[in-house]
């Protein structure tokens, strides 16, 4: 698998990532409302 250096540090990682801000749901002052967990586990998988 491809990765790359993150910034000047030692980590390397995938140019690859899952934006997952909407599966956390809508119960806390930054969320996006309510969200289905059948739909939420179907995206990850």
């Amino acid at each position: 698998m491809q990765t790359r250096q993150l910034g000047k540090t030692d980590l390397f990682i995938t140019p690859l990532g899952f934006g997952s801000w909407a599966v956390g749901g809508g119960g806390w002052q930054f969320g996006w409302g309510s969200q289905d967990d059948r739909e939420s586990i179907a995206a990850i998988n």
